[in-house]
């Protein structure tokens, strides 16, 4: 293989050139056989343009690669490694006789430690850019952010452990799928008796009907409160295009219509102000592509599927347009609506087509052969100069633009060694449906103490009805969950990962400071409390006390090799609260699961059978 640096050729494998261990002339030759570096023996010094047969279109410079005449000083050799052999150029003036072997053998000892050290370097290279790409391949393509006060937020926001996502939109208003109809990809069904053009049409006019006479944010913060959530995460644009905050760059949006004349039409603007007074993190979801957009979706064409349905590189000016488009939405939120902590930017298939990878290709999308770049780095530029230290995610483009990884309606497979959170739906849909079945509150709980145990954060979904109020039964549904959290909310919040971060249903975390464990046993919906229960890892240290954190009792333990098995109180098995999970609080053993950060432990099953 080679490597082409500063116009020449450089061997960057372990392979040595045909020839090349005919390194020693022949006694009494001075220059090297034909195919060497000097062509012509008698002719030293080449013309310009000339080169040595088999170097392709490798030119030399007059002179570099033989020495001058009147130079009786012998150079060391030089590699020519693309001409098929190494070979040897000394002085031009011939040495005396008794001197051309030491010459010779002095310029094979040269040229060998030269090959070597460019071997060795090649394979340290090797070495380090196989490791690099191993820890990539090891943190998703996650990038750490060198901006301080990035890092510093992002560290406070790991602290939150729990938010709440809210879609609402034009889409609330018949209770459909979010944005989705409008796109004619195969997946997405419609009725059948309605034409496309037809449905588009009517979908666009459903501005005139959006009319949130009841919109009530301050209902909904408490809601995310009541619930134990943290941090906000609100809707300003989907994919549809319709606006939720007061923009100037198009009339498409909630204050220009029925509600405008509301004092709350700049409907973000007050769903901030109401989750800020109640200590939220606040976040500005803000949609990528804009499929109102006649400079995203164009209507001079069909368009067949998400992504932008002309030529970018047929008409950049139309592209450019867009992207100054974005770039002004954006601003006007980062500028005109307090202080902003997260930038969620949705719809990963605008990216630069060089970021294209597995993961986009697994969505069964089509991929334009154009790139749909629209300038992070003068977005997030602009964003981190009006709000210093706030997150950008620009979910599924891995890079310095994505700092917290987003998997979505999932939960990975093992821990993550990097900021990552799941967002997933209370019900089955991101908006307001009508009879949406709603999660179980346990099942909730369940995914919330995954989540976190294995270093992430989870965003919880939720869609205000049309009129702009959270329905009664997703109201109780977040107060349950609030119950679990305010009394076993001290081994989710603030907390960090462990090495073993799982036995079973038995769920680990630690304090900050690695001074405290918590294990936390899941217990299935609608079953029967056992007398004991079981796990291996994150044991005990000798003599210390395990508290049951939500009567702040301690428990009875016993350890039996590498297991520990506590054993409930009956106040607690004959109770008949509803517990969807037990947490426990202990002094951990050194060397028992604590404070190491390699996630491939092994993990085994708990027992929780009662004991006999």
């Amino acid at each position: 293989m080679l490597f082409r640096r500063s116009g020449k050729h450089v061997l960057v494998s372990g392979e040595h050139s045909p020839g090349s261990e005919k390194l020693r002339p022949k006694r009494g030759k001075l220059s090297p056989k034909p195919g060497g570096l000097c062509r012509n023996p008698g002719k030293l010094r080449p013309k310009r343009g000339s080169r040595s047969p088999g170097s392709g279109n490798l030119r030399r410079k007059p002179g570099s690669l033989c020495p001058r005449r009147g130079k009786h000083r012998p150079k060391s050799g030089n590699l020519s490694l693309s001409s098929g052999e190494v070979s040897l150029s000394s002085g031009n003036v011939p040495p005396a006789k008794g001197k051309v072997f030491e010459l010779a053998e002095n310029n094979s000892m040269t040229m060998i430690k030269k090959y070597l050290l460019v071997t060795i370097g090649f394979y340290c290279t090797c070495f380090f850019l196989h490791a690099q790409a191993d820890d990539t391949k090891r943190n998703g393509g996650y990038v750490w952010p060198a901006d301080t006060l990035v890092k510093n937020k992002l560290e406070h926001w790991e602290d939150q452990k729990f938010g709440m996502i809210i879609h609402w939109g034009l889409y609330s208003v018949p209770g459909i799928i979010e944005s989705w109809e409008l796109c004619s990809e195969p997946w997405i069904e419609r009725d059948s008796s309605v034409s496309y053009c037809d449905f588009k049409r009517w979908y666009w006019g459903l501005k005139k009907d959006f009319n949130p006479v009841k919109f009530n944010p301050e209902q909904w913060a408490q809601a995310a409160k009541d619930a134990g959530m943290r941090y906000l995460v609100f809707t300003t644009k989907h994919h549809d295009g319709f606006c939720m905050f007061d923009t100037k760059q198009t009339d498409f949006k909630i204050s220009n219509g029925p509600f405008a004349s509301n004092p709350k039409a700049d409907v973000a603007k007050y769903v901030f102000d109401a989750f800020r007074q109640k200590g939220f993190m606040i976040g500005a979801y803000f949609s990528k592509p804009d499929w109102h957009s006649q400079d995203f979706w164009w209507s001079k064409y069909a368009t067949p599927d998400r992504n932008v349905n002309y030529d970018i590189r047929k008409y950049p000016w139309k592209w450019n347009r867009f992207k100054q488009f974005t770039y002004n939405q954006i601003s006007e939120l980062m500028h005109n609506y307090g202080s902003i902590d997260i930038l969620w930017l949705d719809g990963g298939w605008v990216r630069p087509l060089e970021t294209v990878n597995e993961e986009v290709r697994s969505w069964g999308a089509a991929i334009p052969p154009w790139s749909q770049d629209i300038d992070m780095p003068h977005i997030a530029s602009m964003a981190r100069q009006a709000q210093p230290g706030i997150l950008i995610v620009d979910r599924t483009v891995h890079g310095p633009y994505e700092n917290y990884q987003t998997p979505e309606q999932r939960i990975p497979e093992t821990k993550l060694d990097f900021p990552w959170e799941s967002c997933m739906t209370l019900g089955n849909n991101w908006g307001y449906v009508p009879g949406d079945p709603l999660k179980s509150s346990a099942k909730i709980i369940h995914a919330l103490i995954e989540v976190v145990a294995k270093g992430g954060s989870l965003l919880l979904g939720v869609g205000p009805r049309p009129d702009g109020t959270l329905d009664s039964l997703q109201v109780q549904r977040l107060k349950e969950i609030g119950v679990w959290l305010r009394t076993n909310g001290q081994a989710i919040y603030n907390t960090r990962t462990t090495e073993i971060f799982q036995d079973g249903e038995t769920f680990f975390t630690q304090s900050k400071d690695g001074k405290t464990c918590y294990a936390i046993v899941r217990i299935p919906e609608n079953s029967k409390l056992p007398s004991s229960l079981t796990w291996r890892g994150n044991l005990p240290e000798k003599g210390t006390k395990i508290k049951l954190i939500n009567s702040n009792i301690s428990v009875k333990w016993g350890r039996y090799n590498d297991k520990i098995t506590v054993y409930l109180p009956v106040s607690v098995t004959k109770s008949k609260k509803d517990y969807p999970a037990l947490t426990f609080s202990l002094v951990p053993e050194r060397g028992t699961g604590m404070n190491v950060s390699d996630n491939k432990s092994a993990c085994i099953a708990v027992n929780c059978k009662e004991e006999q």
